[in-house]
């Protein structure tokens, strides 16, 4: 999953490369310190017959620290993905 925000706005893309194929999932945001029931949903997309999906997102004004989690669309909300940053 590549995650990357559009500089000095408010939102940005998500893309999903090698997932199963004709799913939905959930980009989720989880804000460092609070806890998972602090994450909330930034959108949603379904993958292709390859299992590929992209979609672009708006997150709320506001400063946010944290990471995006990708879950599968079903009950359970298993976390699929989340991820990482570099430290210079």
């Amino acid at each position: 999953m590549r995650a990357k925000c559009r500089s000095g706005a408010r939102g940005g893309e998500v893309e999903v490369k090698g997932a199963a194929a004709h799913v939905t999932y959930m980009v989720n945001f989880c804000p460092f310190g609070l806890g998972s029931h602090s994450c909330f949903m930034v959108t949603t997309f379904i993958t292709n017959n390859e299992g590929e999906g992209q979609a672009e997102f708006t997150f709320p004004t506001g400063t946010f620290t944290g990471v995006f989690v990708l879950t599968r669309n079903m009950p359970s909300q298993t976390f699929e993905f989340v991820t990482g940053f570099k430290i210079p």
